[in-house]
């Protein structure tokens, strides 16, 4: 990887001085720099030069979108939002040529999420139910303040030290959807989605999406699942568990959309059963204390109807709480009680018998 793809480490964006280069995002390069009247390191998140217009509409909604979400502990804060001319060097370093770019300043994380799952063993388990609440907290402010993430993934959860933890804050809003705004993208944003299909949920990849917010939280709740599965195993269950079927779904991706959803609904026993060997691996991988419970939930957020995510309210009903997501937060926090209330019994024993 390019250490400097722009060249511009050593410039100045404003009051930000530009140190480092960190990463690439779908359509931004992530460099570190420091604000200068304060020394307080900051990320900036600079739109590539060469982005075309539906990068740029990404861009400019990412911003918005934080905008809205400023003071949302469980959203990486956006900081600033601006635009510089400076020199980027052309290819092969023989020239330099003055360059507009666009960039937020966000504050800086630590790492993102699926880094820390390439030593997962090393991750206790009370840390992983942590982190998993950090990000059901996010997305639960994002449906507070009617927005939706659409692309909720181990990726898009970036990490901070707090001390001697480690917390999990909700990032890259590009794909979002603000609920208050009346629809402005193509029509197969909402049909196919906009998230990664790795880790998108069914009905998404059966073409079957629209832009209702019943629609876009369901697929909030499936990637909130898919964030659990992907701390209990490593990786997310869509590739896991629908990829394997994908000569089954792609033909019906060209159906006209009445018989699209008819063979959907047709058929969901079967796509239920296409998740039972990836629900055996999340189990194996849970501890005891809490398998029945966990299995229980992740059987629920990811069942290929989505309505049936919500929480049940009466015999035959499901539907939400009104509370946005606070009855996944309470589960959440069953689970970690469980679990520590497991651990110390462990403890308990362990020192009653003297090992």
């Amino acid at each position: 990887m390019n250490a400097d793809p722009l060249a511009i480490i050593g410039q100045s964006f404003g009051e930000y001085e530009v140190l480092a280069f960190r990463d690439r995002g779908n359509f931004g390069l992530i460099y570190e720099a420091r604000y200068r009247p304060t020394g307080t390191p900051v990320a900036l998140k600079i739109l590539r030069p060469s982005a075309g217009w539906e990068q740029q509409r990404e861009f400019d909604n990412e911003g918005n979108l934080l905008l809205k979400m400023t003071g949302a502990g469980g959203v990486v804060d956006i900081l600033d939002t601006d635009h510089v001319t400076v020199n980027v060097t052309a290819a092969g370093g023989a020239a330099q040529f003055p360059v507009r770019l666009r960039y937020h300043v966000l504050e800086l994380a630590d790492g993102c999420l699926t880094e820390l799952l390439t030593n997962l063993p090393a991750l206790d388990w009370p840390s992983r139910l942590g982190l998993f609440r950090n990000v059901v907290l996010g997305i639960h402010q994002m449906h507070s303040r009617k927005l939706v993430h659409r692309d909720v993934k181990g990726s898009n959860c970036l990490l901070f030290m707090d001390g001697r933890s480690v917390v999990a804050k909700i990032n890259d809003l590009g794909r979002s959807r603000d609920l208050d705004q009346p629809p402005g993208a193509l029509p197969l944003d909402y049909v196919f989605g906009r998230g990664d299909p790795d880790f998108a949920p069914p009905e998404l990849l059966w073409g079957l999406g629209d832009d209702l917010p019943a629609t876009h939280r369901a697929a909030d709740l499936y990637g909130l699942r898919s964030v659990f599965f992907e701390l209990a195993v490593g990786q997310g269950i869509t590739a896991l568990a629908l990829f394997p079927q994908a000569v089954t779904i792609v033909p019906h991706q060209s159906l006209p959309l009445n018989r699209r959803r008819a063979t959907y609904h047709a058929r969901l026993a079967e796509i239920r059963d296409w998740y039972q060997p990836a629900f055996q691996i999340f189990d194996g991988a849970v501890p005891a204390a809490i398998r029945q419970q966990a299995g229980r939930l992740v059987r629920q957020l990811c069942d290929p109807d989505p309505e049936r995510r919500l929480p049940q309210v009466a015999l035959g009903r499901r539907r939400s709480t009104g509370k946005e997501l606070g009855w996944l937060l309470n589960r959440v926090d069953i689970l970690r009680l469980t679990l520590n209330n497991d651990l110390k019994q462990v403890e308990r024993l362990r020192l009653r018998k003297g090992v």
